[in-house]
């Protein structure tokens, strides 16, 4: 049974008080928290959790600070395409790849003088042919006259003019259909002055694109083609009718 005095340890040497109770002058050990609950700074007492600081995540292909990646775990950035695998959208103007063309069209269209001089050569070309033979065969067919004035064979007069009707049509399908459809696009006129027809998706313009360009000359070239002319200027893509009926363009070569 204690008596509340303090006996020395063993080797002569007293144990230092623990706790100083009041009136002692003791104060808590060191790093114990305060009397009361309260830390220094005035926060509650208890164990504090450390706090979680944002961390970026790691980067493509590394692991997670906690350790390799699970299986069936995407890493960060998994799913997103490689720069040009497929399913990455086109880079346009202005990224990598060459410069989409102004409003979808396939080439420069700009040419709309060049189109005036390419009309006048290859409507002088394509019309030798045609004319010389008219000059040739309606004398024949209708110099041999009656005493009235009428044919004296009419049969030889309608047959000629027919023939002069069809001559021309199969040289002007020849020159302005078939030769461009088969030389790249491109009338002797064209070639001349470095211009070509072309479809709307820059490929060649087929034969039928061809024909129907040719056929509406008869709308284009009204008043000498100054409908053409003016539907040119007029129009977007610097197409005339028939361009934009045969989906079209006429582009500097």
């Amino acid at each position: 049974m204690s008596d509340g005095q303090q006996y020395p340890e063993p080797g002569g040497q007293d144990r230092p008080p623990q706790g100083g109770g009041p009136g002692q002058g003791g104060g808590p050990p060191p790093g114990s928290p305060p009397p009361g609950g309260q830390n220094p700074y005035g926060g509650p007492s208890g164990p504090q959790q450390p706090q979680q600081w944002a961390q970026e995540p790691p980067g493509h292909g590394a692991q997670s600070p906690g350790g390799p990646q699970q299986p069936g775990q995407p890493g960060y950035g998994a799913g997103q395409p490689a720069y040009g695998a497929p399913g990455r959208a086109p880079q346009g103007y202005g990224g990598y790849g060459p410069p989409a063309a102004a409003g979808g069209v396939p080439g420069d269209v700009d040419v709309v003088g060049r189109r005036v001089g390419q009309y006048i050569i290859d409507g002088i070309l394509s019309s030798i042919i045609p004319f010389a033979a008219m000059i040739v065969l309606l004398p024949l067919a209708f110099t041999p006259t009656e005493p009235d004035g009428s044919p004296s064979n009419p049969g030889l007069a309608v047959f000629l003019t027919l023939l002069v009707i069809v001559l021309w049509v199969l040289i002007y399908i020849g020159y302005w259909v078939i030769w461009p459809a088969k030389a790249g696009g491109q009338t002797l006129g064209m070639k001349m002055l470095g211009l070509r027809v072309v479809s709307a998706d820059g490929s060649e313009a087929t034969m039928m694109q061809h024909f129907i360009r040719w056929i509406l000359l008869i709308v284009d070239g009204i008043f000498y083609g100054l409908v053409g002319l003016v539907v040119i200027l007029a129009s977007e893509g610097n197409q005339r009718v028939g361009d934009m009926l045969a989906k079209a363009y006429v582009v500097r070569a």
